[in-house]
C-alpha cells in the first residue's frame, strides 16, 4: 500500500496460496481501478516476517476482502486473517467483505453465513464491476423521493387516516358545485387518479361513511359512493382556497347587519361575490351546526338552498365570533 493514493481504498486481500492464480488477477483488476490493494506477493519480500508484514497491512486497511474457494476455507492461515478482519469489522476500523468462488454457503462456518458473502464469477465483468463499485462505496440504490401524494397528506388533516384524507380530497378536488352527489365515483377511480392502491380506497371509504361523510350505493355489487354536506364542512378548508367557518361567520354577521328574516341565496351570493363552490361551504357549516333553516327547491342550482331563514342561533353564533 505505497502507491500514494492516500483517499484510494485500503483494501487487504486475504486468500490461501493455492489460490493466487485465481486471486492475483482480481487484485490487479481492483488496483487498476483505484483499490490500493494489499497482496502477500506484492509486499511481503525475502526474509521478511510474515507475521509483521501482515499486521501492517491488517493496521492500515479500510477493506478486507477474503477469497473463500474450497482451497481456502478452512485453512488455519486464513481463519487467522478472517478472525483479524473481523476483528477490524467489529472495531468499525475496516469493511469486511467475503466473496464465495465454488463454495455453497452452507460450508462456511456459522460467523459467516450471518453476514453477506455473495457469489460471484471472476470472469464475469459486471460482477467485478460491481465489487469495484461497492469496495469505492458507489451504490445503486435510487437517490430519494418525495413521499407519494397519499402519504403526505395525514399531516394536513390530523385525525383522519392516510386513506380517508386522500379519499376525501378526490372528492372535494372533483366536485364543481361541492353539493351532495357531487361527484359519484367509486374505488377503483379514486385508485386510478391519485396512486392509493384499491383496497385502501375501500378502507378509506369505510372511515368517510362512518362518520357520516359520504354514502354508497344500495346497489347489489354496486360499489358507488359520493360526499354528503358534511364532507365538505370536513375537508373543504384543507384543500381550497378558503376558510370555511370563517365564510360561515362572515355569511352570519352580514345576515344578523342586515336584520333580515329571509333570504334568496341568489341575491346573497351576488352581494358577496363568491362563487357557488365557495358560498356552498359556507352554506354548509351553518346548516351542519343548525345555525340556519334552509329551504331547498328542485331550481335551486347551482345552490346548495334556495333560500335560508335566520334564526337566533344564527344572531348567537354571529355574537360568539365577533
Amino acid at each position: 500500500m505505497e502507491n500514494g493514493l492516500t483517499d484510494a481504498p485500503q483494501l487487504y486481500f486475504a486468500h490461501a496460496h493455492e489460490d493466487r492464480e485465481v486471486a492475483r488477477p482480481l487484485a490487479e483488476r481492483l488496483m487498476k481501478h483505484g483499490v490500493d490493494v494489499w497482496f502477500d506477493q506484492w509486499e511481503i519480500k525475502i526474509g521478511d516476517s510474515l507475521r509483521r508484514k501482515m499486521e501492517s497491512g491488517l493496521s492500515t486497511c479500510t477493506h478486507f476482502l477474503v477469497l473463500l474457494t474450497p482451497q481456502s476455507t478452512g485453512k488455519p492461515w486464513v481463519e487467522t486473517e478472517i478472525d483479524a478482519g473481523f476483528q477490524k469489522s467489529v472495531g468499525r476500523e475496516a469493511r469486511f467483505i467475503g466473496i464465495r468462488v465454488g463454495v455453497p454457503i452452507q460450508r462456511l462456518s456459522p460467523f459467516l453465513q450471518t453476514i453477506r458473502c455473495p457469489e460471484v464469477d471472476l470472469a464475469n465483468e459486471d460482477q467485478i464491476t460491481s465489487l469495484i463499485a461497492e469496495i469505492h462505496g458507489a451504490t445503486t440504490k435510487p437517490s430519494l423521493g418525495a413521499p407519494p401524494a397519499f402519504v403526505r397528506k395525514a399531516a394536513t388533516t390530523g385525525r383522519w387516516s392516510d386513506a380517508a384524507t386522500v379519499v376525501a380530497e378526490y372528492l372535494v378536488r372533483n366536485s364543481e358545485l361541492g353539493v351532495k352527489f357531487d361527484p359519484q365515483t367509486n374505488p377503483a377511480k379514486v385508485s386510478c387518479a391519485t396512486g392509493l392502491p384499491e383496497e385502501d380506497a375501500r378502507f378509506g371509504v369505510l372511515d368517510l361513511r362512518d362518520a357520516g361523510l359520504i354514502e354508497e350505493t344500495n346497489e347489489t355489487n354496486g360499489d358507488s359512493f359520493w360526499p354528503t354536506n358534511a364532507l365538505f364542512v370536513e375537508f373543504d378548508s384543507h384543500f381550497l382556497g378558503f376558510n370555511t367557518e370563517r365564510d360561515a361567520i362572515s355569511v352570519a354577521h352580514r345576515l344578523v347587519n342586515e336584520k333580515v328574516r329571509k333570504v334568496d341565496i341568489n341575491e346573497l351570493a351576488q352581494r358577496l361575490d363568491w362563487p357557488p363552490r365557495r358560498i356552498n361551504s359556507a352554506l354548509h357549516f351553518l346548516q351542519e351546526k343548525r345555525l340556519i333553516e334552509p329551504v331547498h327547491s328542485i331550481g335551486s342550482r347551482p345552490y346548495a338552498m334556495a333560500q335560508l331563514f335566520v334564526t337566533d342561533y344564527t344572531r348567537r353564533f354571529a355574537r360568539d365570533n365577533n
